[in-house]
């Protein structure tokens, strides 16, 4: 199951990173695969027992990477409200 996080975490950057959403270089599968168990470990006891080991492990492995992307994505702070609006001009 592994090789198979390796390569689902490594299309997963590849094609966020191809729509510009992640740096391909800020985050490695390596890493996303390493950081799984550990989510799961946490979140062992909100487990539904409907749902296969398997796909849940796969679920927060996509999970995570959603938060990368939210919080890469996020604007940094409040607009402040003597700033000329953003778009073409009137």
């Amino acid at each position: 199951m592994v090789s198979e996080l390796h390569e689902a975490a490594r299309q997963e950057i590849a094609s966020i990173a191809a729509v510009g959403d992640l740096d391909e270089d800020g985050v490695t599968s390596d890493e996303l695969v390493e950081r799984t168990p550990a989510l799961a470990w946490h979140g062992r006891e909100r487990k539904p027992g409907y749902v296969s080991l398997k796909a849940w492990i796969f679920g927060l492995l996509y999970r995570f990477v959603d938060r990368l992307v939210t919080a890469a994505v996020a604007p940094t702070g409040p607009v402040p409200l003597s700033r000329p609006p953003l778009g073409p001009s009137s």
